[in-house]
């Protein structure tokens, strides 16, 4: 939600669509809000995360903000040589 990269459109519809249906008459239980509590918390989070980007949603995933870390350069002086255990 705070990355800039989502669409303010996303940001505001899919939360408001969530309560909407929270309150809505339509049930596929009738009488219990089992249905609707698992459609609100876990159906509508996967819609956002469907329709974030890819990136943004692999920042908050890894929680970076911004910009993923710099990946790890390797290091020339390193050898890479075969070891055994000896007990």
């Amino acid at each position: 939600m705070q990355n800039p990269a989502v669409s303010p459109w996303v940001k505001l519809l899919l939360p408001l669509l969530a309560v909407v249906y929270y309150f809505s008459p339509i049930d596929l239980l009738p009488g219990l809000p089992f249905d609707d509590l698992f459609v609100v918390l876990f159906v509508f989070p996967k819609l956002m995360i469907h329709f974030a980007p890819s990136d943004a949603v692999e920042a908050a995933a890894y929680g970076y903000t911004q910009s993923p870390p710099p990946k790890e350069e390797e290091d020339d002086q390193t050898i890479d040589v075969p070891w055994r255990s000896v007990s």
